[in-house]
């Protein structure tokens, strides 16, 4: 998986993983027992409204959604 480091207007700075294509959004972090970065960034290439579900999933995770200008618009909880 790419990696990338993301920096934010609040001076965080957070290294997560790239998930580009159909295949790696459909995966994304099943089958993790830990994490060697702090996420998974799921990009797509316009604006979207996809479902995301936790299924298979060993740990916690938190999700938010960002608009392409790097604003937050929603997070869960």
């Amino acid at each position: 998986l790419d990696v990338v480091d993301l920096s934010f207007d609040t001076g965080q700075k957070i290294e997560v993983y790239v998930a580009m294509d159909h295949d790696t959004r459909s995966h994304g972090l099943r089958g993790f027992k830990e994490l060697d970065v702090d996420g998974m960034l799921f990009y797509f290439p316009s604006p979207s409204s996809a479902p995301f579900t936790m299924e298979g999933m060993s740990m916690d995770l938190d999700i938010a959604w960002f608009d392409r200008t790097g604003k937050l618009i929603d997070h869960g909880t």
